[in-house]
């Protein structure tokens, strides 16, 4: 059998499908017209989508037949008249079949050979009158196994401790329109960002992947939705090192970074990475100084030069990337946890309740002038100052005095900027 004819009937049931997933309780006429095929056709494709639950639910297929759905007593009804009794799936027909049958069960590790038959055997119930002998189903599995393999589709057999056939493919997971649709759009939240270079080819792949047949949908996106946000002045550059980052702590790789503080000065240090933090439009990589035995965080946008090396460490057992990062405001973990409580005016208060800050954040209190208090319990207040300085005069630190005190210096040391 050729590849080709295998590769257009796969093509068109990705079409069939896509095109109900689509537009759930399309008319039969609208697929039969858009897809140039036969109502015999398009009736054995959706006997094959039987366990698909975007395409079948509940004895009821999602396409409708003059307006009222088709049901699966239907269906069979009109392929046992149309198709003679003696006629049999053929050869590309039953391949089509196992090859659906294998792809569908990847996320579950195969399926077994007793599946395959009982699905066989349904199929040729549903095409002859008279069932061949269980022997010869499973010769003909058999061989129909080999037609795959014979074009290229690598099937794992049943081996020690794996009793089932399973497609070697990269699993792509079942997503609906919409789910796709979602995903894609959060991808446009990392243009131009640390991870514009991994975003940008995933949504390369996403596109031929999902949108394939619908072209239009991906330009629509990107067109009619507008992502702003602070962005890389060469995400590229930076892109390469986080993606270093990533590697390093998937696969606990140790690492050499050449740092750049704030106040300029280079360093570099011998880490073992234990994990990467986003928090508020900042990635942080948190590590193990291997000169002092000490943990550390270094944003990722100061690390200069990334150099992987050869040599893996154990990962620390008792260690907690939510433990470290804990009840800091930001990443900042090096002082005492306090309580802090603010009162926010009333032209921000229905912003502050819809929002959670931080995983302490607690509505205290509802003044009756709209105002709100709320409570935190956090440390790194160096980090914190600067937030609040964001809310200007909608805010207003009850406790602790002394970090009132400490914004209010703040403050003025900003106005005599503007007084000089």
């Amino acid at each position: 059998m050729a590849s080709g004819q295998v590769s257009n009937i796969t093509a068109m049931a990705t079409n069939i499908y896509r095109c109900i997933e689509k537009r759930p309780n399309i008319e039969v006429e609208i697929i039969l017209a858009e897809l140039n095929i036969t109502r015999l056709s398009l009736y054995n494709y959706l006997i094959a989508f039987k366990e698909e639950v975007a395409i079948y639910d509940e004895g009821v297929f999602k396409v409708c037949d003059n307006g009222k759905n088709l049901t699966l007593d239907k269906v069979e009804t009109y392929l046992q008249k149309e198709l003679p009794v003696s006629n049999k799936p053929s050869k590309v027909e039953r391949i089509l079949y196992l090859y659906h049958l294998l792809y569908a069960n990847i996320p579950y590790g195969g399926v077994s050979f007793d599946d395959i038959m009982h699905q066989y055997i349904t199929l040729l119930e549903h095409s002859s009158a008279s069932l061949p002998k269980e022997k010869s189903i499973s010769r003909t599995i058999y061989r129909d196994i080999e037609e795959l393999e014979k074009i290229g589709i690598i099937i794992d057999r049943p081996s020690t401790g794996n009793k089932k056939y399973c497609l070697r493919y990269n699993y792509l997971p079942k997503l609906s329109f919409d789910q796709a649709s979602f995903l894609y759009v959060s991808m446009l939240l990392f243009e131009d960002t640390i991870l514009d270079r991994v975003s940008s080819s995933a949504l390369a792949e996403f596109e031929k992947a999902f949108f394939k047949n619908s072209p239009n949908v991906s330009e629509n996106i990107t067109t009619r939705i507008h992502v702003v946000g602070d962005t890389l002045a060469n995400p590229a550059k930076f892109s390469e090192r986080f993606t270093k980052l990533i590697a390093a702590v998937v696969n606990s790789y140790q690492i050499k970074i050449t740092y750049i503080k704030l106040n300029r000065e280079i360093s570099e240090r011998f880490l073992q990475p234990v994990g990467l933090v986003f928090k508020r439009g900042v990635w942080y990589l948190v590590a193990n100084n291997i000169d002092n035995n000490e943990y550390r965080i270094f944003r990722t946008d100061q690390i200069m030069e990334v150099t992987l090396r050869n040599i893996q460490f154990e990962y620390p057992e008792d260690f907690s990337l939510e433990n470290y990062i804990g009840d800091s405001w930001g990443v900042f973990t090096n002082d005492k946890v306090e309580e802090v409580i603010l009162r926010f005016s009333p032209r921000v208060s229905t912003r502050v309740k819809n929002l959670q800050y931080h995983r302490s954040q607690k509505l205290l209190e509802e003044l009756p002038d709209g105002s709100v208090i709320i409570g935190l319990e956090v440390c790194g207040l160096i980090e914190l100052k600067s937030w609040l300085l964001q809310w200007g005069n909608e805010v207003m630190i009850l406790e602790p005095k002394y970090l009132g005190e400490e914004l209010a210096i703040m403050a003025q040391e900003i106005v005599k900027l503007y007084k000089k």
